[in-house]
Order: structure tokens, then C-alpha cells, then sequence
């Protein structure tokens, strides 16, 4: 999962920003995907992976899952700190996700892959609020189908259902914290932590050993065997980046500019 920031600015030479509000800010012609530090709104640095290989990018990831080492499973408070670390599986922390979300319209990309198959989705006008509202999740897309824009050769995957904006308006729930609109707790139920509703369309947070089986990671409702996920989200007016886009065979929420992109992922 990707977000990005309107305004592509490219420096001559690859170096690192003081206070670059996104990955945006350490792009360059010549720049190579990596870990770089990032301030937005300048209240406190964090790092994050920045994707700089993509066509539409700059793009700040802020989910990535690709193997299943890093346990998912986890309390509410490692869901608003970070799970993990950028060079490897990684959840950013919602109190991130949330300041990158509050530089401008962000839109969303997440990539899938199974096997060799990949496929993008785009959903325009993503956000999440703040602590004291739960991280609330906002998304919409381009298009009635979800509100997603698709490309890949996944066939209907991600369009044929609600997907994503079956979850908007929610707050997010892991197991220890429920606050979705089910009468029992969707993240126990689906071992995870997400913005369920009563439960969900989209479950990209699901357990990974439990791909293909109930509580495995899943989209639309249907479960599958996953290769690897990418999220990106940007920061645009144009195509917004996908759900699902991903690096390589994995699954990766980053952030991307999205002035001339589409987004899951963060266009730094």
C-alpha cells in the first residue's frame, strides 16, 4: 500500500531530505528503491520504504507482506506503532498512515500477486483519521465497481464485489480492540486487524500461514493463496494508485505522489 503527495519535485542527484514530507521529496532520476526518513508535518521523523521503481511513483510504502515472517496477529497498540521494520514485511503504524493521509488528496494503490499474475487497484480519495476517532478509514475510487480502477491478469479479482469501499467509515479493530459493527470481533474471528465492518470484503492483514483458508488474507470475500500483496497511497488528483500493487511477489502498502499517478502507495 502506497500514498503520495501532490507536486512531484526531482532533486538532480539522489540524497536524503531533512524533513521530506514523503517519498516525493528524496526522488531523483537516478534514485533506488529503499528505507528513507520522512516528516510529515514535521512534528517527528519515521522511515519508511520508498518505492521508486514504478512508472507512476514516487510511491511511500506503508503495508508490505511477502513471505509471512512478521506475525500480523497483534494487538491494537503495534497496529498504530508498526509492525515489523521497512526493509522486510512492515506495517507502518496508523498513526503514521494518518499523518500521510493529512498532506493532501491521497489516493490508494495495492498490487497482488499470485504465481506469476499480477494485479493493480486503484482507489482515489483515501484517508484515516485520527487516534481519538478510532483511525476511521475514508475511500472511494473513480468508478461504481468497488470504486476501484483495475489493471493485471488476476481476471475479476478486487471488482467483483464491494472490495475496499465495503470498509469506509469504519474504524479499525485488532483483537484487542473491537470496533467494528459486527456483534462479535472480526479481527479474533479473521485473525487480523483491519477496518472491518460486519466483517469484510478486503482482509489484506489476514493471517498469511492461512492463505486459501478462511482467515487467510482475502479480498471480496473470497480467500486465496497469495504470493505476495503491495499497498501504496499517494497524494493526486489523477489516477489514484492501487491496493494492490505489488513489489515484486509481495504484499506492500506504500505511499506515491499522485500528480501524475495513481496510488497505493505514497508518491514521495
Amino acid at each position: 500500500l502506497r500514498v503520495a503527495a501532490v507536486g512531484r519535485v526531482k532533486l538532480s542527484n539522489q540524497r536524503i531530505i531533512e524533513n521530506a514530507q514523503d517519498c516525493d521529496d528524496h526522488w531523483t532520476d537516478d534514485a533506488v528503491s529503499g528505507i528513507f526518513p520522512i516528516n510529515p508535518g514535521g512534528i517527528g521523523a519515521f522511515n519508511v520504504w520508498c518505492d521508486f521503481d514504478r512508472a507512476d511513483g514516487p510511491w511511500t510504502v506503508f503495508q508490505k507482506r511477502f513471505d509471512g515472517s512478521v506475525n500480523f496477529y497483534v494487538n491494537y497498540a503495534n497496529y498504530e506503532n508498526g509492525i515489523g521494520a521497512p526493509g522486510g514485511e512492515y506495517w507502518l503504524g496508523l498513526k503514521y498512515i494518518h499523518r500521510l493521509t493529512e498532506l493532501g488528496d491521497i489516493q490508494l494503490r495495492t498490487d497482488l500477486c499470485i504465481g506469476a499474475q499480477c494485479t493493480t487497484l486503484r482507489h482515489s480519495d483515501f484517508s484515516v483519521s485520527n487516534a481519538a476517532d478510532g483511525y476511521r478509514l475514508s475511500v472511494s475510487g473513480p468508478d461504481v465497481a468497488g470504486g476501484t480502477t483495475k489493471s493485471g491478469g488476476l481476471g475479476t479479482l478486487g471488482t467483483g464485489g464491494k472490495g475496499l469501499v465495503y470498509h469506509s467509515g469504519n474504524r479499525f479493530s485488532a483483537k484487542d480492540r473491537d470496533q467494528d459493527s459486527h456483534s462479535s470481533n472480526c479481527a479474533v474471528q479473521y485473525t487480523g486487524g483491519w477496518w472491518y465492518n460486519g466483517c469484510h470484503y478486503v482482509n489484506l492483514n489476514g493471517d498469511y500461514s492461512q492463505n486459501g483458508g478462511v482467515n487467510g488474507m482475502s479480498i471480496d470475500g473470497t480467500t486465496f493463496s497469495v504470493d505476495g500483496t503491495n499497498n501504496r497511497v499517494g497524494i493526486g488528483t489523477d489516477s489514484p494508485a492501487a491496493l494492490l500493487d505489488v513489489s515484486g511477489t509481495n504484499e506492500i502498502i506504500r505511499i506515491t505522489d499522485t500528480q501524475t499517478s495513481v496510488v497505493e502507495e505514497i508518491i514521495g
